[in-house]
């Protein structure tokens, strides 16, 4: 037999042997699918290890050269987790695939972040920014939720005005000042009709009758209508009735 004619008889053997492992993987992963025991996970991983061996190794995107490089890209993407962690879920849990030469695939490396057994928690970048930078995007969110509230009071206002609920200052004090010579010529006619009865009174009974009457006629008018009045600085004033 020459040397050909054994490459042949290997690498015919080798496809044999990937089919058999790629079967034994996808009726693994069937197995996990319909009831993702322990059992079943662990006969997945084994034959998915297994399979990448036999094969040559994970070669899927980039090749991280060590565990430490690959340790890197995992916290650069914001991920919380020390290298002893790192290194037990390589080296004892087989979570994450390791090739012969040390080196970590990217794909190897999607999948170990995918492992909801990592426990991996992804964390907010700001976090480890300078503090000098928190407090710039602390500002500019502040500035953010000022401008919100700021816009929702003025569509709350444009609506209550639509709804009747606000009127310009000009009318309000148009309002007041008609109000007042109402209560003036109400006041001076109740005088003049008291004039004579107030003639026949002693001076104490004069003053506590004129008091009375007063008091009455304040009251009835005070009543008729009550004003909320919202005196600002801008163009737009605005009453509450």
């Amino acid at each position: 037999m020459d040397d050909k004619e054994l490459k042949d008889i290997l690498a015919q053997s080798e496809s044999t042997d990937i089919r058999t492992l790629l079967s034994a993987k996808e009726n693994a992963k069937r197995n996990v699918l319909d009831n993702p025991s322990p059992a079943n996970l662990r006969a997945f991983e084994k034959a998915s290890q297994m399979l990448q061996k036999t094969m040559g190794g994970d070669t899927g995107g980039t090749r991280y050269k060590n565990r430490a490089e690959a340790l890197r890209v995992l916290q650069a993407k914001g991920y919380k987790i020390q290298h002893s962690k790192f290194y037990n879920d390589i080296d004892k849990k087989k979570l994450c695939h390791m090739n012969p030469d040390g080196s970590i695939t990217e794909s190897a490396l999607a999948r170990y972040i995918n492992d909801p057994r990592t426990g991996l928690v992804r964390h907010d970048p700001i976090e480890d920014q300078d503090p000098g930078l928190q407090d710039l995007d602390r500002r500019k969110k502040e500035a953010e939720i000022k401008k919100i509230k700021l816009a929702i009071k003025k569509e709350t206002f444009q609506y209550e005005k639509e709804q009747g609920l606000h009127m310009p200052r000009s009318q309000v004090e148009m309002e007041i000042v008609s109000r007042a010579i109402a209560l003036k010529s109400i006041i001076e006619h109740w005088i003049t009709l008291k004039n004579i009865e107030w003639g026949h009174m002693d001076p104490a009974q004069r003053l506590a009758d004129m008091k009375d009457g007063l008091n009455q006629h304040l009251t009835e008018f005070a009543n008729t209508k009550q004003f909320h009045v919202i005196l600002t600085d801008d163009t737009d004033h605005n009453h509450h009735p």
